[in-house]
């Protein structure tokens, strides 16, 4: 079931909500935003310039839906869900300014996306340290005229035409903080209109809900916060920046610093993309035929009849009549299946469903806190560890002119062209070191490396400074010759500091 939730519906469906939140056994939860600036991402990125370029890109271009989908499970061992559709808009807290870009604007109108919803029934969210920063003042218009109210002795009730360049959400702020100041009158809008209405003591109404309209989406992540119940996610570590930013507080300059206070607020956090590609569950989707984790395509695979054998009985939902993809609570509600499916996979278990805690405890350890950050030399991004494990990406190919002399921005500019028309669709990344003498290049996969090797191996401009008499195939199993190389000096040092403690610490205990 799914609920589509607006301005005028939020606060009044705000304890159902709860009530769904408190009694899941997992949340799902997706994204959509009104840009991401990929364009300085490279594969010479370490986990912390990826980070802080991401950073950059979170805080300048705003959310603009939430979906979130609630599983519970029955006695029987289905899943009851609830997905709710929430689109976003900030009108205090942010900035004044909206930054749309324009890639993501023509991205959400290819994939249907209704951007008027946003802007017409869009949410109001801020974190908190936003809202401390909140100074609303009540236009004069309204303080005279309540003046004249209550100087009046009016005994019942009186109406305020609205100004019409005031928004719904303005005028329920400036109802509520009416009701401060006039707590002898209860302030209610509808249809452009501020009712006024005299209380007697019984009745009176000191219900303050200016912290709740302001904080608006933001009481719903709270929720989910204080609950410490597994939210699942797909490829989700900018979805994950963005419920830092935007819902609990700014972003930390530091990736370390970022990771640490993530994990202290939501400790069990699953990524289907990084499941998918965990070494079990992965020999069983290319058994049979499927070699990508993308969501699409895992979305499409369980829905396939045809490998229903993988699926638990009361799993099997059948092929659905549309794909939403794109659409945030399409996407979490997919996101939840996908993660129930994979977690059967991995255990092994086709004929009936776990109960959740036994399968929690069965998968934790081999997904749970592990990110996927693509393009950088590492696993996945540990949420759990301050040092996340090495990747395998290959070794950076170093080039030198053979004719000497530093390198200028258009050779690498022309050697780039080339590169990608002889390899097409493999990912490389281009750059010339410090001094001017070294052209680097890096590549994502052992193939690639070995194929760039092998055209500069036979370069007559440029000499390979990474085996140049290498065959391809040596090429292909030593692309990580000096990464490795590394990794074993770490270890070793790693290992003399420890017996280096013992020795101290002996010597110590002889004292």
């Amino acid at each position: 079931m799914q609920i589509d939730l607006t301005q005028q519906n939020f606060l009044e469906v705000l304890p159902t909500i709860k009530n769904f939140i408190v009694n899941s056994d997992f949340i799902a939860f997706d994204f959509e935003f009104l840009g991401l600036d990929q364009s300085q991402s490279t594969l010479f990125d370490s986990p912390s310039q990826r980070y802080d370029k991401l950073r950059k890109s979170v805080t300048r271009y705003a959310p603009c839906q939430l979906g979130l989908s609630c599983y519970s499970q029955n006695s029987d061992g289905s899943y009851e869900t609830q997905t709710y559709s929430i689109p976003l808009y900030q009108q205090f807290g942010g900035s004044n300014d909206i930054t749309i870009k324009k890639d993501a604007l023509k991205f959400l109108q290819n994939n249907n996306f209704d951007l008027e919803n946003v802007f017409i029934n869009g949410i109001q969210y801020c974190n908190r340290d936003q809202l401390n920063m909140i100074s609303f003042d009540c236009p004069e218009y309204f303080i005279i005229e309540c003046e004249f109210i209550e100087n009046s002795k009016i005994l019942s009730s009186f109406e305020i035409e609205i100004p019409q360049n005031l928004s719904q959400l303005e005028m329920v702020v400036i109802s509520t903080k009416l009701k401060n100041i006039y707590t002898d009158f209860n302030f209610t809008v509808q249809n452009n209109v501020l009712n006024i209405e005299k209380v007697d003591e019984k009745t009176r109404n000191h219900l303050n809900d200016f912290e709740n309209i302001i904080l608006g989406v933001t009481l719903i992540i709270e929720m989910i916060l204080n609950s410490k119940i597994p939210i699942v996610g797909h490829n989700c570590f900018i979805d994950l920046m963005y419920i830092h930013h935007y819902f609990i507080e700014k972003l930390p300059e530091s990736y370390e610093v970022f990771k640490k206070s993530l994990h202290s607020k939501l400790p069990y956090i699953f990524d289907t993309k990084y499941f998918a590609k965990t070494e079990k569950v992965r020999q069983v989707l290319m058994e049979y035929g499927l070699d990508d984790n993308s969501f699409e395509s895992l979305s499409t695979f369980f829905e396939n009849s045809k490998n229903h054998q993988l699926i638990p009985n009361n799993l099997r939902n059948g092929e659905l009549d549309e794909y939403n993809y794109h659409d945030a609570a399409f996407d979490s509600s997919q996101t939840g299946l996908i993660f129930i499916k994979l977690s059967h996979l991995y255990i092994g278990i086709y004929e009936s469903t776990l109960k959740f805690p036994k399968m929690f405890q069965m998968i934790k350890d081999c997904a749970m806190n592990r990110i996927p950050l693509s393009l950088t030399d590492i696993e996945y991004c540990d949420l759990s560890k301050i040092e996340d494990k090495i990747g395998n990406r290959p070794d950076i190919i170093q080039l030198s002119k053979k004719s000497g002399g530093n390198i200028l921005e258009k050779e690498k500019l022309d050697e780039e062209k080339k590169l990608n028309w002889q390899l097409n669709e493999y990912r490389i990344n281009l750059r010339i070191s410090k001094n001017q003498k070294i052209f680097e290049i890096a590549t994502n996969s052992s193939t690639t490396y070995a194929s760039v090797c092998e055209i500069y191996s036979k370069s007559e401009n440029w000499s390979l400074l990474n085996g140049n008499r290498d065959s391809y195939e040596q090429r292909l199993k030593s692309s990580r010759k000096a990464k490795n190389h590394c990794s074993e000096l770490r270890n070793m040092n790693f290992h003399i500091s420890r017996i280096e403690n013992i020795i101290t610490n002996k010597a110590t205990w002889g004292k």
